[in-house]
């Protein structure tokens, strides 16, 4: 039989007591944290021990005259067993998607009936996404007496510190009462009122510190910033009189009182922007939660639904997670919809967005809740307030100090502005990164950007601002010296959005276009460690159009297209008319360096294109241009030119050569002003070379491990450009050609992950088809076919694709789409004959040869297939030509196959080697 609801009681289960009454969960004494629906629900299924309540009563008892999904039910019940701890499942049971039970024993506790005259205000909104924060300051609180709940206006402060509040005041025998401090008013007199407290003004302070005095107590001062000074005496005073009371306030700036703990929070989580999110992945994030909920206030008909997930996620994070932003964009949304409501804040629209009329002043709108904090400062803060408004991102006190006050000028000035701005909860200070960094919440900025425009110091600030990036592009190299590769990579991700902003300006009217030519090619190299080539391109584009022709800064920005060029889609012509170009203008202007750059940037854009004819012509002009000897940097390029040009001419061993020599001398390469403009490991990229030869040749076990380590180093390195290259064309080649699937499929994972940290985009469509691959050897070609069907330029084909679209032309063969096989792999060979890549002719005329029902034109082809791994010295290729010869014509070939298998003195377990013994013993 179900508890009376007529009579208050407390029920007690386990460790844990729950108050009707007082709506409380605690165990041991302590306080539970539990949202307000959460506890309806528990309140609900413990009135009823036992008995199922079904999921429609649950429902209509925490949200009353609402339609909402079961998920919603599902998510406060997981709350609800969260909060029990790990006994939670044994209190509550679900029963078969009809509802749920309570089902321990209860003990009924007459509640008290002496109800307090003094009452907190009533929340007539669920508290959404600060459980942890109430659970912390709650206990905070059991071992301090005085704790300061500190944030910028509209984090949530004062929702908050009553929800704390209400969870603490069953604890104090005199309750707790809330107070707001305002600038007019004696406080002393507000705090008395609060207790029912009349006291003449003249004797308030000392009135009530003498009541207060024998009183267990918590006391909420609610804005302390508005009367800071007078709210820390009264809490200083206060606790000397009263040991057994609490004070928790909230304030934008520490009180500086003697005792006080100061509790910075955080905004609410909101949803990152990598990714679309459905709609229960978003309900994880605390800032959605709030803005679902307090949406469907508004409009019932709201509902958040998989499509409009990340747009609500994306509201949240323009919001920056603040209660109070959310609240008022929520409220918006019958007005503007989703769409609507995102164009609005993308023009500062949130700052005016007003609230209830019920709202205290500060609440009614987010100008509102700031202009009290600028309106305090001191005209000079005001001044760095507006300036910092600038920065798009994080920014060090050295940028701040340049922007205040110039490159030279001295370091205290700054640190003292940023103390005080950090103090008062207008910037944020990040302490784990090293130094500090500081940034301003995007409602802040936006809110000071328009003081900024105001105030007319918009087009010197940013000046300013675009001088002070160009320091910081400059500093680049060196602090790859200082920072390891990851630390560097996040570091300049961080100041990519200011190095945009100060682009825009510099290219504007009126900005600074020679600036603007400097700041772009300082960027290059980061753009590139980035993998941003896009972005890259557009830019150099641009600041070509307003550089001098004919000049060595138009020669250095063509030079630096021309490595950005081999990782763009549809634009290697284009890239290698501005390779030719520039070669000729560095040699027209004698410079001997960006000649070098230019014709390395040449024979790099060749070989994305595949021209292996022209890419070997500028690989050995490379090593005529060298002037430092073979082992400088310039050397050691110019090697590693020559070493992968001649592995696709089909000329191994002067490749291998050419690939020992970088791979010997680049471990004590420390020339990292060289290093940044080449965007790679010379030592990484070597092995990633020798991984191929070693396979070619034989070895295909050493290939296996050496391809292993050198993923792990890329890994290390945290480069993603470089990782994705090392990924696919090292370890998950190699596995696919020994015939690991396992390890394959392994390191394709690990490959999807470097794409979407970053990565070489162009790489994704090679993933496809290498799951493609995979897919006709176990006998489905559906993957294949639907690759084949996107409309993949077989013919024009980067070097890296030719291996793997080999093999999957052989693949679809076996798994019997023949026809589309043989389409494959005639215009793969059309493709590489064309543009000179013999190092794999030979194979994909065995492959064409698999696939071909003339005897005679078969074994012709597998005989030249033969002859030229032979002339090569590429065993590996031997090996397959005479597995496939011995399997068509097994007498007069085994005997070739059974002496090319001697050779081989490892990798007797891969995929190859298995075929050639099968070959020989087939019946």
């Amino acid at each position: 039989m179900g508890v009376s609801e007529h009579k208050p009681v407390t029920l007690a289960f386990g460790p844990f007591r729950l108050d009707l009454a007082g709506r409380r969960l605690t165990e041991a004494s302590r306080p539970v944290a539990l949202g307000d629906r959460a506890m309806d629900l528990l309140i609900a299924l413990a009135q009823r021990p036992g008995e199922l309540v079904t999921k429609a009563e649950l429902m209509a008892r925490a949200w009353p005259n609402t339609n909402v999904e079961d998920s919603n039910l599902r998510v406060q019940i997981a709350a609800i067993r969260r909060a029990l701890g790990a006994e939670g499942g044994n209190y509550i049971a679900a029963a078969s998607g009809r509802g749920y039970r309570f089902v321990a024993p209860l003990e009924n506790y007459p509640a008290n009936e002496d109800s307090r005259e003094r009452q907190l205000p009533a929340s007539l909104n669920e508290t959404i996404g600060r459980e942890a924060d109430i659970a912390d300051i709650s206990e905070r609180l059991s071992r301090t007496r005085f704790l300061t709940i500190l944030g910028p206006g509209g984090i949530g402060k004062t929702t908050l510190s009553l929800a704390c509040a209400r969870a603490l005041e069953s604890r104090f025998a005199d309750g707790a009462i809330f107070v707001e401090v305002t600038e007019a008013g004696d406080l002393a007199l507000a705090v008395a009122a609060a207790l029912g407290l009349r006291f003449s003004e003249e004797a308030a302070n000392e009135a009530l510190t003498a009541f207060v005095a024998p009183l267990e107590l918590l006391v909420v001062l609610d804005s302390c910033e508005y009367a800071i000074e007078e709210a820390a005496r009264l809490a200083e005073a206060i606790l000397r009189m009263s040991p057994h009371t609490r004070i928790l306030c909230t304030s934008r700036e520490p009180l500086r009182a003697e005792g006080e703990t100061a509790w910075g929070i955080d905004p609410l989580a909101v949803p990152p922007d990598d990714r679309p999110i459905s709609a229960d992945e978003a309900f994880e994030f605390s800032a959605v939660r709030l803005f679902v909920d307090r949406a469907h206030a508004a409009d019932r008909r709201f509902l958040l639904t998989d499509a409009d997930a990340s747009l609500v996620g994306s509201i949240c994070r323009r919001l920056d997670g603040l209660p109070l932003a959310i609240e008022l964009a929520a409220g918006r949304v019958p007005a503007f919809g989703l769409a609507g409501l995102v164009s609005a804040l993308d023009d500062r629209f949130q700052l005016f967005l007003q609230g209830r009329r019920t709202a205290m002043p500060r609440h009614r709108s987010l100008a509102a809740a700031i202009d009290w904090s600028y309106d305090s400062l001191s005209e000079t803060e005001q001044q760095a307030l507006r300036c910092f408004s600038i920065f798009q991102g994080p920014f060090s006190a050295d940028s701040a100090r340049h922007l205040l006050f110039g490159p030279t000028a001295d370091r205290k000035s700054a640190h003292e502005v940023l103390s005080n701005l950090v103090a008062k909860s207008l910037v944020i200070a990040d302490l784990a990164q090293t130094p500090t960094e500081y940034r301003l919440l995007d409602t802040t900025r936006d809110y000071a950007r328009r003081k900024l425009e105001v105030a007319g110091e918009l087009s010197a600030t940013a000046a300013r601002h675009a001088a002070g990036i160009a320091l910081i592009l400059a500093q680049a190299d060196a602090e790859l010296e200082r920072r390891s590769m990851p630390d560097w990579l996040s570091y300049f991700s961080r100041q990519i959005h200011d190095v945009r902003a100060a682009l825009d300006w510099a290219c504007a009217p009126g900005g600074d276009a020679a600036l603007a030519v400097r700041l772009t090619l300082a960027a290059v190299p980061v753009w590139m460690r980035l993998a941003r080539f896009e972005e890259a391109a557009r830019r150099i584009e641009i600041a070509l159009g307003v550089a001098e022709p004919q000049s060595a800064i138009a020669l250095a920005l063509m030079i630096a297209f021309a490595f950005v060029a081999p990782n763009l889609i549809g634009k290697l012509d284009y890239a290698v008319a501005m390779c030719e170009r520039a070669v000729d203008l560095a040699a027209r202007l004698q410079s001997q360096g960006s000649e070098f750059r230019a014709t390395w940037a040449l024979w790099n854009t060749q070989m994305a294109s595949a021209r292996v004819g022209p890419a070997y012509e500028s690989a050995v002009r490379l090593s005529e241009l060298v002037s430092q000897g073979p082992t400088s940097p310039e050397g050691l390029i110019a090697d590693r030119a020559i070493g992968i040009t001649e592995l696709l001419r089909g000329n191994l061993a002067t490749a291998r050569s050419a690939i020992e020599r970088v791979r010997l001398s680049s471990q004590a390469w420390l020339n990292r002003d060289v290093l940044s403009w080449y965007a790679y490991d010379p030592d990484v990229m070597a092995r990633n070379t020798l991984v191929a030869l070693l396979w070619l040749e034989g070895k295909p076990d050493s290939a296996v491990a050496l391809a292993s380590e050198n993923a792990a180093r890329a890994l290390e390195a945290g480069n993603e450009n470089l990782t994705s290259i090392v990924l696919a064309d090292g370890p998950c080649l190699t596995a696919v050609m020994v015939g690991d699937e396992t390890a394959a499929e392994g390191y394709l994972e690990l490959l999807d992950a470097s794409l979407r940290r970053g990565g070489a985009s162009g790489l994704a469509r090679w993933t496809k088809s290498v799951r493609a691959l995979l897919a006709a050897r176990r006998g489905d070609a559906g993957p294949g076919l639907a690759f084949l069907s996107e409309g993949f330029d077989i013919q024009n084909a980067h070097p890296r694709r030719v291996n793997m679209l080999a093999g999957l032309a052989e693949a679809l063969g076996d798994a019997g789409a023949a026809e589309s096989a043989r389409r494959v792999a005639d215009t793969l060979l059309e493709g590489v004959q064309r543009t000179g890549q013999l190092w794999i002719v030979g194979e994909v005329q065995r492959v064409r040869a698999q696939l071909c029902d003339n005897g005679d034109e078969a074994r012709s082809l597998l005989e030249f297939a033969l002859d030229t791994a032979r002339t090569q010295g590429a065993l590996a290729w031997e090996l397959r030509a005479a597995t496939s010869l011995a399997r068509r014509w097994p007498e007069a070939a085994r005997p070739l196959l059974a002496r090319v298998l001697q050779n081989f003195t490892e990798g007797h377990q891969t995929r190859d080697v298995i075929a050639a013994r099968e070959a020989l013993t087939a019946s």
